[in-house]
């Protein structure tokens, strides 16, 4: 059991370690793929900005470790911070591979983003296990009971009971340096298009 445990910490800790080169490199793959126009890179860009807005409603609304986030989407769901990641990955893997079958015919949406769910699952399970354990050391029964009224991971309609009425705040954002990767995701889909449009190569 305790070789287990280390096994599974030292996974993470190379993960940990290892996720901001390896975004990097499947963000530049990505780049270089994608040469062609089609239908499919404007819905994953999309897919990706539905996300990336998602995480900054999210950003707006934390004060992280200060205050229990209720407001916003923390009044729909737990975690919407991983919720908006999910889906610009998501976003960029649907432009990924209508580079791939623009030049193969080859269509694996389904494929892809079977394995990306179960990898993203496996990712965010722990990290957002861990994380809720620290967060009810910090709040205690306040977040006890949002935890037993607010779902984990997939938002429900019905706002949470003791939702704070707070608004957009743009001083969160910042604090939160959330704009950053907003920014990331425009420059990106810059370079793709300039690339596609005047390069062609």
């Amino acid at each position: 059991m305790s070789n287990e445990k280390t096994w599974s910490v030292k996974i993470r800790e190379v993960l940990q370690w290892g996720r901001v080169p390896l975004m990097t490199a499947f963000v530049v793959t990505g780049i270089y793929l994608i040469h062609t126009q089609t239908y499919w890179l404007w819905i994953g860009m999309v897919v990706t900005l539905f996300g990336e807005f998602m995480q900054l409603w999210a950003a707006s609304h934390l004060k992280k470790d200060k205050a229990l986030a209720t407001s916003g989407p923390y009044s729909h769901v737990r975690n919407p911070m991983y919720f908006g990641r999910f889906f610009v990955l998501l976003g960029f893997i649907i432009m990924i591979q209508q580079a791939w079958w623009a030049q193969t015919q080859v269509f694996n949406i389904p494929l892809l983003v079977v394995g990306y769910v179960v990898i993203f699952a496996i990712y965010v399970n722990g990290r957002v296990g861990r994380e809720e354990a620290r967060l009810r050391g910090i709040f205690g029964e306040d977040y006890i009971h949002y935890c037993n009224e607010v779902p984990r991971f997939f938002p429900k309609l019905r706002p949470y009971s003791r939702s704070a009425k707070q608004n957009w705040q743009w001083a969160r954002i910042i604090a939160n340096h959330e704009y950053l990767n907003m920014v990331a995701a425009v420059f990106v889909f810059g370079l793709i298009i300039v690339r596609i449009r005047y390069l062609g190569f």
